[in-house]
């Protein structure tokens, strides 16, 4: 990570109002490789502070931030689920802001966020879906230990038409 100014940490209630807007930018960025179209985030500040208030108190899952001066710029995203069959899977989700991407930040996030996955006593998966045109995305996931289990064809509607993706997992061998 080039900046030195930039701190990864856990996200806090108080991040809501940062998180917020990071996740407005992210989704009204043109041509971006999320699920999120231009002005889909509709999300309220509030109602993103009760959706911390219940990820932070579920231990099954977890948001990483990467920012400074109350900005945050980049975040990783790992929500699990609560039934006992799929306890041990988290779904993954990670963005930059677009001024940020090539210097690490993303690589830092993964880092983190799989090692809390990793230490975590019941999470034995991690799961994403990713764009298939996205070769920066799947290059960064490959380098961290996820495999490739599938394409998805046509999966999404983004850019005026269908797009393919991929589904990758890091397995744990605990």
């Amino acid at each position: 990570m080039k900046s030195n100014s930039i701190v990864i940490r856990e996200i806090v209630v108080n991040d809501a109002e940062a998180y917020n807007a990071h996740r407005r930018r992210i989704a009204d960025e043109p041509d971006n490789n999320i699920t999120y179209s231009y002005e889909e985030y509709t999300r309220t500040v509030d109602e993103d502070r009760q959706n911390l208030l219940a990820t932070i108190a579920d231990s099954n899952q977890q948001i990483y931030i990467a920012g400074f001066n109350d900005m945050i710029i980049g975040l990783c995203v790992c929500r699990g689920g609560s039934l006992s069959a799929v306890r041990h899977v988290v779904g993954l989700g990670i963005d930059i802001a677009p001024e940020y991407r090539n210097q690490g930040i993303g690589g830092e996030l993964l880092t983190r966020m799989t090692d809390w996955a990793h230490q975590h006593r019941v999470i034995r998966r991690i799961e994403l879906t990713v764009f298939a045109h996205n070769r920066r995305a799947i290059g960064l996931y490959l380098k961290h230990g996820f495999v490739i289990e599938g394409l998805n064809k046509e999966a999404y509607f983004k850019y005026g038409h269908y797009v393919d993706a991929y589904s990758m997992a890091l397995v744990f061998k605990k």
